[in-house]
């Protein structure tokens, strides 16, 4: 699907690039380690930023400041400012840190080859976390979760919590494809092995029973083979169907929660908390519908006092009580810029479908729990591989003018041989 260049350059920038890749899975795990009140994740997160920052500084030339690298920026900006009136620095940090890996890797990644390697790495580390976890799980290790009303229990294998095992798992899925389709991998023994983790990735996802994370994978493989190829994606529907039928009291069990159709229930008590969100913004000032209350502020647990933000498990309706309407507006035109230059791109359409998948599932994950405001780990492999979709779109456009241009020669060439014949 891509055609690829014969060498690749592989600078100091590149090479951190490589080391955040090795890193990224094991700093996701639980390791029980805080510095300055900060969890691993965290310190991991700021430290590499940071230091890509440098290098994105050094390559400043290189920046293209196209529609979406100024609509990043521009939200950027606004969450920044929000610090006048209330956000935390730490909150602040946490929505705006990941946006340096998008801009890193449009800086330090020029060619589909330096993604194999970049993927491929990753993929290595999260053999680690993964094994692990599995582990776990087959031993009834780390159930970090019993389900009052369901009795089911939920694994979090080797992570602290169960949505972060669940998202790290679910990007398996997305690495996993670019790998294999994206960048054609035509060993078969590798694609093989690649296969058998995905498999171990769905089944830990499964046992961590994290809902909008299984929906929101589902809803990615769908649209994605959907552009790959049409019978896989109707083996897809049809085994579906089939699974949904046979364990459909399973599945109730699990969706439903209760024998009776209570959406709040089901819902695990979202409706309450968005209802109550919703009000209190209605009830709030102008300033602060259009500004919010300020990243960060808010109860600490879900549920707090009724003048207070509860936690949402909906990360618009956060954004929106954190930053108002504008900073809402602000991050949504990020996606309609992405998927506008999805659309326009002359890219293969199976990679636009696979471009399509993320950002809907990733929406779809977004409006039920969240994974790409607060979720720092998340957050930063999601504009990762959103980084990879310019490579792709500027590494094609190149190719199909060298390649007219190599036609034009061509074509030149034959006439005037034709003249001096």
């Amino acid at each position: 699907m891509l055609p690829e260049k014969k060498t690749a350059n592989y600078p100091t920038g590149f090479i951190f690039l490589i080391l955040f890749c090795a890193f990224r899975p094991l700093t996701l795990i639980d390791l029980k380690i805080e510095i300055a009140g900060l969890n691993v994740l965290e310190v991991f997160a700021i430290i590499t930023s940071y230091i890509l920052l440098i290098f994105i500084v050094l390559n400043l030339r290189k920046i293209k400041f196209d529609f979406i690298s100024l609509s990043i920026l521009l939200f950027c900006s606004y969450c920044f400012i929000s610090i006048l009136w209330g956000s935390h620095v730490r909150s602040i940090a946490q929505v705006t840190l990941p946006f340096v890996l998008f801009f890193a890797i449009r800086v330090m990644v020029n060619e589909p080859k330096q993604i194999k390697l970049l993927l491929s790495v990753l993929l290595i580390a999260y053999c680690f976390p993964l094994f692990g976890s599995l582990y776990k799980i087959i031993q009834g290790f780390n159930v970090l979760d019993v389900d009052p009303i369901t009795g089911i229990e939920r694994f979090a294998g080797m992570f602290k919590r169960i949505h972060v095992f669940s998202q790290a798992m679910f990007f398996i899925s997305i690495f996993f494809y670019i790998q294999v389709n994206i960048n054609q991998l035509r060993n078969r023994q590798i694609k093989r092995t690649l296969l058998f983790l995905l498999i171990i990735s769905f089944f830990c996802l499964l046992k961590t029973y994290v809902r909008s994370t299984s929906l929101g994978l589902f809803l990615f493989w769908a649209i994605a083979l959907c552009g790959y190829n049409k019978k896989y994606f109707f083996i897809l529907l049809i085994s579906s169907l089939i699974i949904v039928v046979i364990y459909i009291g399973t599945i109730q069990q699990i969706f439903l929660k209760s024998q009776e159709m209570d959406l709040n229930v089901a819902s695990s008590g979202r409706l309450t908390l968005w209802e109550h969100n919703i009000s209190l913004f209605l009830e709030s000032s102008f300033e602060n519908k259009l500004l919010g209350h300020g990243a960060g502020v808010g109860s600490t647990g879900v549920f707090g006092s009724d003048n207070e933000i509860w936690v949402s498990h909906n990360d618009y309706l956060q954004l929106l009580m954190a930053l108002g309407g504008v900073g809402l507006v602000a991050y949504l035109l990020i996606f309609f810029v992405l998927l506008k230059d999805v659309y326009m791109s002359s890219m293969d359409g199976s990679i636009k479908y696979f471009y399509y998948a993320v950002i809907f599932s990733i929406t779809f994950i977004n409006f039920t729990d969240g994974i790409t405001l607060y979720q720092v780990g998340s957050s930063q492999q999601f504009w990762f591989v959103m980084g990879f979709l310019y490579v792709f779109k500027d590494f094609n456009a190149t190719s199909s003018i060298n390649l007219k241009n190599d036609n034009l020669t061509k074509s030149a060439y034959e006439r005037t041989s034709g003249i001096y014949a």
